[in-house]
This record gives structure tokens, sequence and C-alpha cells, in this order.
């Protein structure tokens, strides 16, 4: 069976064979057919084919060498660019450190000429600020001087009043031997030596006044010695106490027993403004910190140091430390601090100060918290309008009419004399027209007025509008002079017009200052003199002389400022005081008996 399966496997190898050679066979035919085709094509064909032939080598070799020509000027024209452009990006480089030298050297200079107008600017504003000082300074030297010959004015004019009566009087009731003529001339020589010389006359007057009660018994006892001589002694007496008031001094001693009539004005003479009030400035941002201030300031004009510049002085602090708030004065002569910001949050807070309390306390909050609002008092009656909840600007208005009370310590008396626990209550009022905060809010004539501030739609605002509380309702009233926001409104009720101070417009901070007359509405805001600082968020309040406006600190465009600055109503004049003991934005100010 093996042998069998071989040898049809040799068979069929052998067949192959055959086959392939079957094959080779054809294709050496076909090559013979091919070569005797070629050797039938006639020689010029193949000579033509053989031209062919080199005139496609000459052209390979002429296209390579092109090509390889075309190369070489590739590289070359490659490297040149590539030379070119390491050339440019060093030049490029040196350009750059070159511009690099010449900004640091005029950063450099810039930093410098910046110092050395920052040094001039502050040099010059000390000689000015010194300049004023030294000008105030000579002013109250005038003005005392004028004072100082007033009073030797008037204490001579009460001397020779006083002259004249004692001798009326010791001719007329102690007898005619008293010698009146001679007696009215020695009163007049004293008067005209004390018209003179001032206090020293008063001194001769004294003396002669305790001559004269020295003679008077004597004199007396030759008639009815008892009656008169007590008639005379108290007309001495009465007299005498007339003279030392008109002298404007104080003193507690006796002489005689003579008596001294008590201090009863409270006012003091502060550059030529009489002044009655303390000036409390509240709260409010230091320079360079976001944390709101709990102290209070006072100041009293009048005041003065060695020097004589009126000082600031610690007074009772506020329980929250607020920046931004609002602030009225009580019908009771206190202070009320409403809302503002801790630094965190907008406030609904409210505190109260009274005199007899001698502190800040706690009162019923209002019904939403208030952070740029105004505030203002009519009749007893205490405002708060408008400001900035955290979320909206507020066109809404609120009241509280507990804070005029009168008080015995902590207690108030209603008006039936029944004794309670003070019971704040804020009530809400009809809204302004739009939403704004930063505002200014004064009352004047039995209305609250409401000026500038900046709205929810991002606007500066002109826009016044005035809130009849017994119809409550507003209207407009006719627009400040210039846009402003985050300025000063005071209210001179004793000459009947408001004054808006500073601010910021679209540009920048304004030291611009406006009045305003209800009772001339045709005429406007009207300019008056300009502040010596621009300022925002500045503090204003006004003497209860009527006769002095008080702008507190700010922010200059700048810094926050502790410059204090007076407006002089009578003269259209403003003048800087004594700074607040540490420059402050955002502070609130009222002024207190």
């Amino acid at each position: 069976m093996r042998r069998r399966t071989s040898n049809v496997g040799r068979a069929n190898e052998y067949d192959r064979v055959d086959a392939r050679r079957a094959r080779d066979a054809e294709r050496s035919d076909e090559h013979t057919e091919v070569l005797d085709d070629v050797r039938s094509v006639p020689p010029r064909v193949r000579a033509a084919h053989e031209r062919l032939e080199t005139l496609t080598r000459e052209h390979a070799a002429d296209v390579e060498r092109a090509l390889d020509a075309l190369l070489r000027e590739l590289d070359a024209e490659r490297d040149a660019a590539l030379d070119e452009i390491e050339r440019t990006r060093r030049e490029v480089l040196r350009g750059k450190d070159l511009l690099e030298r010449e900004r640091r050297d005029f950063d450099a200079r810039r930093a410098m000429q910046e110092d050395e107008l920052s040094r001039a600017f502050a040099a010059l504003r000390d000689e000015r600020a010194e300049l004023e000082r030294e000008r105030a300074r000579v002013e109250r030297v005038v003005v005392a001087a004028e004072a100082e010959a007033r009073v030797h004015e008037r204490y001579a004019r009460s001397g020779s009043m006083a002259t004249r009566s004692l001798s009326y009087a010791a001719s007329q009731s102690l007898g005619g031997d008293v010698g009146g003529v001679e007696d009215l001339l020695a009163f007049e020589r004293a008067e005209a030596t004390s018209s003179r010389s001032g206090i020293q006359g008063k001194s001769k007057i004294d003396a002669w006044v305790n001559e004269a009660m020295e003679e008077t018994p004597a004199l007396a006892s030759r008639s009815n010695p008892t009656s008169r001589w007590k008639r005379a002694k108290d007309r001495v007496n009465t007299l005498t106490r007339a003279v030392e008031n008109a002298s404007l001094t104080k003193t507690a001693e006796t002489n005689a027993g003579l008596g001294v009539a008590p201090e009863t004005a409270r006012a003091s003479n502060y550059d030529g403004i009489e002044l009655v009030g303390r000036i409390l400035s509240i709260g409010g941002l230091e320079r360079g910190s976001d944390k709101p201030l709990s102290d209070v300031e006072c100041m009293k004009p009048g005041e003065s140091d060695a020097n004589g510049y009126t000082q600031w002085k610690p007074f009772p602090a506020l329980n929250t430390p607020r920046a931004y708030a609002a602030c009225s004065t009580t019908a009771i002569g206190g202070a009320v601090v409403i809302g503002g910001s801790d630094g965190n949050e907008a406030l609904r807070s409210v505190e109260e100060y009274r005199e007899s309390v001698g502190r800040w306390r706690v009162v019923d909050a209002m019904s939403v918290p208030r952070i740029w609002c105004g505030s203002t008092m009519i009749d007893g009656v205490t405002f708060a309008c408008g400001g900035y909840d955290g979320e909206y600007y507020l066109h809404s208005m609120e009241a509280n009419k507990t804070f005029g009370s009168f008080d015995i310590g902590d207690a108030s008396i209603d008006a039936n004399g029944v004794g309670s626990q003070p019971s704040s209550s804020w009530v809400t009022c009809a809204p302004m027209s739009e939403g704004r905060a930063t505002l200014g809010v004064a009352s004047l004539g039995g209305k609250l007025f409401a000026a500038g501030g900046f709205s929810g739609a991002g606007e500066i605002l002109d826009l016044c509008e005035t809130y009849d509380p017994r119809a409550d309702a507003w209207t407009t009233s006719v627009p400040l002079k210039h846009k402003r926001r985050d300025l000063g409104i005071a209210s001179l009720s004793a000459r009947g017009f408001l004054l808006a101070a500073g601010g910021r417009d679209e540009r920048s901070v304004l030291n611009l200052v406006e009045a305003y007359d209800p009772r001339d509405s045709a005429r406007g805001w009207r300019a008056l003199s300009s502040m010596q600082y621009r300022r925002q968020l500045h503090a204003t309040v006004v003497d209860p002389s009527g006769d002095a406006v008080f702008v507190i600190g700010g922010f200059d465009g700048v810094s926050a400022i502790s410059a204090v600055e007076v407006y002089d109503v009578r003269a259209d004049k403003w003048r800087e005081v004594a700074p607040c003991s540490s420059a402050r934005l955002g502070c609130v100010s009222c002024c207190i008996p």
C-alpha cells in the first residue's frame, strides 16, 4: 500500500516538471519572436532609439544637476535667513534690555520726583496751615482786643452810672454833709482812670467804694443812723454787683461784705462767633482701617489749650462700633445715632445719649437696616430716611416720637405726668420718589428736606424733595446746583436757609457749598464760599447760635482727613480750627447743650 502511494506521488511530480518545461519553452519562443522583431527593425529606428536614450540620459543628468544647484541655493538662502533671524533676535534682546534699563531709570526718576512733589506739597500744606493758624491767632488777638475794649467801655459806663448813683445816694440818704459835688468829681476822675487803664481803674473805684463804706457809718450817725446806713449799704451792694457784672469777671471772694452775682451766660466767644453748644464727633472709620469706631469726641468752643486752640476731648463711647450712620439731636438736648455699618453688615440698631444718664443706651431698633441714611428731628419726632440695607437702595422713611420725652433718670413722663419706662416705637411714613443713599437730610420750618445722594440706578443725584409731616406727603423742590453724593447738609433755622457742603460728583471730590432759602424758591440754590478742603463722607453740624456750621473729617480723594472747618455765616468765610484726634471718614456729628 505504501509503495503504491509513493509511485503516485512521483507521477505527480513528473507532471509538474513537464508543465514547467512547457511554460519555459513558450516563453523562450516569445523571447525569440521579440528578438526577431528587434532584428527586423530598421537601423534608422534603432539609431533614433539609441539617440532618444542618450538624450534621456543627458536630460536626466541636467535635471539632476539643476536640482542639485537649486538645493544648494535653497540651503544658502536658508542659512542666510537663519543668520538674519539670529541677528534680529540679538538686536531685539539688546533693545529689550535697553528699554528695561530706561524703564527702571524712568521709574526711579518718577519716584524721586513724586517724593519731591509730596514733600513740597506737604511743606506747602504745613505752611498754609501755619499761616492759617497764625491768621486765626491774629484774628483771635484782634477779637480779644476788641472784646476787651468793649468790656472796658462797658465797665467805664457802668462805673460812671454807679459813681453817680453812689454820690447821689450818699448825699441824699446820709445828709447834705457828704458833699455830693466833690464826690461826683472824684468818681468821674476814677471813671476816667478806669476808661484809660481798664481793670486798674476798677480797683480805684473799689477802693473808693470801700472808703465810702468806712465813712458812711459816721455820717449816718447824724440822722437816723440805722435805717439810713442800711439803705446806703444795700445801694452800695446793688451797684457794686452791677460793676462786677459789667466787667465780665467771675470771683467767689467778698469785698467788705459785697456779694458778686453768679455767671449766667453759657456762650463762649470763638473767633468772634458766639457759640453755645458742644460738638460731638461720633464713630466712623480711621485712616487705613476698615474697622468702624465706637469712639466719640467732644469739642466745646472756647476751651483752649496754651496755644489758643480748642481741643477735642473724649466722650462716652458707643455700645456698637459703627460707620456711615445717621445722627440727630433730641428734644431734651440729647443725641441719637441711627443705623450704619459695623464692618460686617448694615445695622438696624439705635443708640440714644441722655445727659441725665451720662452714657449711650440701646433703644428700639428700626424696622429695616440702614447704612448711608439721613436723619433729623421735627417737633420732637426723629426721622430715618433712605439708605441702603445691604441689597437695595431704600426710598422708605420711618419715624420715632419717643426720644423727645422729658425724663428723670431712665424713666419718662408723659403729657399727663404719668411715669413709664421708655418705649421707642418706629412708624412707617410716606416713601420718597426713588431709593437713594448717601443723601443729605435736614429740617427747616417744620418740614424735612432730602437732597442729593446715590440712586439704585447708579446715578449721582441733584434731586431735592420736601416732606410735610402733617400731610405725610412728599413734594419735589428746587434741585441742587451741582449733583453730589456723600454730602453734608445743615439747617440754619434762625436764618431760614439750608446749607449743602462737599460731597462727590461724577468726576471728583467737591469743596463747593450752596444754600437754599425755601421762602425764595425762585432763586434756587445759590453758591457760597467754598471750603478749604475737598471732602466727602464728612460730618456737618450747626451750632445752636445759628452763626456757625462745622464740617468734620471725611475723605479728600486720597485718604481720610482730620481737618475741621467752621463756616462764619455772617462773613461767608471758612476757617480751619482744631482737628480731630485722628483722621476719620464716615463719622456723624451733632451739637448738644
